[in-house]
């Protein structure tokens, strides 16, 4: 007879939901630099949108964004990222996590508030939609171009086990040594263009560490961001 009964826990663990990330915000803040990225632009007259990724987008280089060195030491830096649940209940508790995540680095497990299926944060002042998670074992140490991919996934309210999301998200990442100086400003977005034998992120190099193009005082002919 006690064969025949079921584990309480195996019952809780088929307890279905599913969740799924639809956007993530990596500038989420464009006053400020320290604690998020930076404010930049594909080209002359085109900026990069804000959130930098939705779930149309599978390609790192549709997912953009850049980091200063120098202002982000030893601080700690955030995403937002937006989620949602099936079935939608008026309020529910879930937990996500991600792995890989490159200079980024994983997601530790990250407690999420839902709201009749979407994901609720008031611990910021932004779009509550958007839950802040911090970027526990991001790693900048060098000016660099990199192409990073989160594998996320998820375990439902009530239950044990982990599932893994339908679909991964994949960035590219530029980190450069500061914040770039005048002619080119935060307050206005900042330009990445490309000059000769290097590519280039708000007037530093990305090819050569510590080694950076001048860009001249008049405004350049913009090139694609790479």
């Amino acid at each position: 007879m006690d064969n025949d009964r079921s584990d309480p826990l195996d019952l809780l663990d088929k307890v279905a939901c599913v969740i799924r990330i639809t956007h993530i915000k990596f500038n989420f803040d464009p006053t400020a630099h320290s604690a998020d990225a930076l404010n930049i632009r594909l080209d002359r007259t085109h900026e990069v949108p804000v959130p930098e990724w939705s779930e149309s987008l599978f390609l790192p280089q549709h997912s953009k964004a850049a980091y200063a060195l120098e202002p982000t030491r030893n601080r700690t830096i955030s995403i937002q990222c937006r989620f949602e649940i099936t079935p939608p209940l008026p309020n529910q508790t879930a937990t996500v996590r991600a792995a890989g995540g490159g200079i980024l680095g994983a997601i530790d497990p990250t407690t999420v508030q839902f709201v009749n299926g979407v994901s609720h944060d008031t611990s910021h002042l932004g779009d509550q939609e958007y839950v802040q998670i911090p970027l526990n074992h991001r790693c900048f140490n060098a000016i660099t171009r990199s192409d990073i991919q989160w594998n996320w996934s998820y375990r439902c309210p009530r239950t044990h086990s982990w599932r893994q999301m339908d679909q991964s998200t994949r960035h590219r990442i530029y980190v450069v040594l500061d914040v770039p100086p005048a002619p080119w400003s935060q307050k206005y977005t900042s330009p990445l263009r490309s000059c000769p034998n290097a590519e280039m992120a708000n007037g530093v190099s990305m090819s050569t560490p510590g080694m950076g193009c001048r860009l001249p005082a008049r405004t350049p002919q913009m090139r694609p961001l790479p």
